[in-house]
């Protein structure tokens, strides 16, 4: 049990110091954060990128998925219980 739970301690720590991703702040609008990013991400790889190098091409998308996505119909509410029962 006590792996377990360091495992559990270690995940959340990582969830909440991570970043979100790129593609995630690019939907949301927050392109800024994006570049901010993408800045990071180039000195990480030792690379100099200015903010006029980035572009984002935004591409609206007309819905997001949701948790109704997941119990719409009676097979995909199967799926995921089975998924959710396994992991």
């Amino acid at each position: 049990m006590l792996p377990l739970r360091i495992v559990l301690i270690a995940s959340c720590l990582f969830v909440r110091i991570s970043p979100e991703s790129l593609r995630w702040l690019i939907v949301k609008g927050k392109t800024e954060k994006a570049v901010d990013l993408c800045k990071s991400i180039a000195h990480v790889n030792g690379k100099q990128v200015s903010k006029e190098e980035i572009k984002f091409e935004v591409k609206h998308e007309e819905r997001m998925g949701d948790i109704r996505d997941l119990f719409g119909s009676r097979d995909m509410a199967m799926k995921t219980l089975i998924t959710g029962y396994c992991w």
